[in-house]
């Protein structure tokens, strides 16, 4: 499936067991761990059912086995918020009053706190926030004047939004 804005899914195999290294064998079974991130329109049903395709064209269907981890939270599922949302319309206006530049929408695949809102919390949600450096690793900094910039962006997207 193809989203308009989001493209397409994607596979990630992230762990892979079955066999023996040091030995020259045929394994009985092989595990993989395969993380999927979706796009909207895309479920575990639609997931499953692309495996078991490529499955069936290998001609090993009947020896495969697709199933979801069970987790404690939800799985994250995938959403766009209309670009003409007010909640849009109104971030863009106050970063071009602070910035003075037009902030571009952007898309992303991946997950965090925002899926749950929109999806199970049903509040529209969007993700903006403050630019910086080594993003989610070692010696993550952000730059202190996007910091402040967004600070006033979100007072006055609050402001709007509430009066």
């Amino acid at each position: 499936m193809i989203h308009p804005r989001l493209g397409s899914g994607s596979w990630c195999i992230r762990h892979i067991n079955g066999g023996i290294k040091t030995t020259l064998n045929v394994p009985d079974k092989c595990e993989l761990f395969i993380d999927r991130f979706v796009v909207p329109g895309e479920d575990y049903e639609f997931c499953s059912r692309q495996i078991m395709e490529l499955a069936n064209e290998l001609g090993i269907e009947k020896k495969v086995k697709v199933f979801l981890i069970p987790r404690e939270t939800p799985y994250m599922e995938p959403f766009v918020i209309p670009e003409d949302h007010i909640l849009v319309k109104i971030i863009r206006e106050k970063y071009k009053e602070v910035v003075g530049k037009d902030l571009p929408i952007g898309y992303d695949k991946s997950v965090c706190d925002s899926n749950y809102l929109y999806r199970l919390g049903n509040i529209p949600t969007v993700t903006f926030g403050p630019g910086g450096e080594n993003m989610h690793s070692p010696n993550e900094c952000g730059y202190i004047s996007q910091i402040i910039a967004c600070t006033q962006i979100y007072l006055e997207t609050i402001n709007e939004l509430m009066f």
